[in-house]
């Protein structure tokens, strides 16, 4: 039977620190991808079809 619903897993990551009294955060640009070029996102990624969870 085939698959009717796929979930993708995805984990981003949010960075902040405050220096010199203003708060920041780590964003990273994206570039030569195909999908929101030159859009501002927070680091991360996603788990492959056949990767295992726990792997590291």
């Amino acid at each position: 039977m085939e698959e009717r619903y796929k979930s993708a897993i995805v984990v981003d990551l949010m960075l902040n620190r405050e220096n010199s009294g203003k708060k920041e955060v780590l964003l990273v640009l994206r570039k030569n991808t195909g999908f929101c070029d030159g859009e501002y996102e927070l680091p991360g990624g996603h788990v492959e079809a056949n990767e295992d969870l726990l792997d590291g």
